[in-house]
């Protein structure tokens, strides 16, 4: 009694699909076959079979036995690594690129977000994204054979939040810092800004103006007369870039 072994390799990793056909000769038939030599049957073709080694145990109709082993192929598994996580500043954009490894002839790409609109493409290998909050993304690739893979990447989103009144100012008309100006980052809207004296009497207030804009501020004087020097409080309204609004309050020192 001897066996010729016939192996289908499982069509991807992980895969059960394997097979293995066995045609004997010799021996008295009916034959059996098993693959733990407990369990037998009459079918020649053992199917759902994982990749990996198996020994296959025959026996015919006289209780005659033959031992012999094969192997079922299995494809390396498909991976994709869609990169580390990353952090981006509000306002700006990150091209996505994910690394694919052991595919079967071209892979499609499939980018997926929690909600629409912060991609350049979802069908795409190396998108870009313009997230306005932190967020995960998944790829998802499939390759010619079926095989698929998937993978995700956080980026965050910093939103940085920026905007100063200096501590002193010298309006002397030397052409530097003749005015007491907002300063911040570029995209934040000053909706309020106000100017008090030590009694709380307001001498300076403007409003709806871009942060650093030199036209924009309190040049020392109040009801067309320069104050002397002093300590004055002010009150700041402004909305950054996400849309956040928020009151500052400090004071600044006018000297002459």
């Amino acid at each position: 009694l001897i066996a010729n072994i016939e192996a289908t390799a499982v069509s991807w990793f992980g895969d059960r699909d394997g097979m293995l056909t066995i045609l004997t000769e010799g021996g008295t038939p009916p034959f059996q076959y098993s693959l733990d030599n407990q369990n037998f049957i009459g079918n020649n073709t053992l199917i759902g079979l994982e990749g990996g080694n198996y020994n296959i145990f025959i026996r015919d109709v006289n209780g005659c036995q033959f031992l012999t082993t094969a192997v079922i192929g299995e494809p390396a598994e498909l991976i994709v690594d869609a990169g580390l996580d990353d952090t981006i500043i509000f306002g700006d954009s990150i091209q996505l690129a994910a690394a694919v490894d052991n595919q079967q002839g071209l892979v499609e790409y499939v980018w997926e977000a929690p909600y629409d609109g912060t991609l350049s493409c979802n069908e795409c290998e190396k998108p870009f994204a313009s997230p306005e909050f932190t967020i995960d993304y998944e790829i998802y690739v499939i390759d010619e054979n079926g095989c698929d893979a998937t993978d995700r990447i956080r980026i965050f989103v910093d939103k940085p939040k920026l905007a100063v009144v200096p501590t002193g100012f010298t309006p002397n008309n030397d052409g530097m810092n003749d005015k007491l100006l907002v300063h911040g980052r570029p995209g934040t809207q000053v909706l309020l800004f106000q100017v008090f004296d030590r009694w709380g009497e307001m001498v300076y207030s403007d409003a709806d103006f871009p942060v650093n804009d030199p036209d924009r501020g309190w040049n020392g004087a109040f009801r067309d007369q320069m104050l002397n020097s002093g300590v004055f409080v002010w009150s700041l309204t402004v909305r950054h870039e996400d849309g956040s609004e928020e009151i500052l309050k400090g004071q600044t020192t006018l000297i002459r």
